[in-house]
């Protein structure tokens, strides 16, 4: 979202497309961005029991690799690696 508000020059496309949707969110937020930006990639959390919970936008190994209601489970081992106790 943040490039997007920063590069707002129009696309083709299903990408043109998102950046549009992407460009009305940045607009809606407008001085949030800046707080946005500065958000940790990831935060972990750890439980008295010594248990861990990770908070990242999508999966550990990027942004953009969702985690979806039909994303085979050993997808998702991969994606959350490594694991948390």
């Amino acid at each position: 979202m943040l490039r997007v508000a920063l590069d707002p020059s129009p696309r083709p496309g299903l990408e043109g497309t998102v950046r549009e949707n992407v460009g009305w969110t940045a607009r809606q937020l407008a001085d949030e961005v800046a707080v946005i930006d500065d958000l940790p990639a990831q935060i972990s959390l750890h439980a008295p029991d010594g248990g861990e919970a990770r908070v990242v936008h999508a999966s550990m190994r990027h942004n953009r690799d969702n985690i979806l209601p039909d994303t085979p489970d050993a997808v998702v081992r991969e994606q959350i690696a490594p694991a948390p106790h």
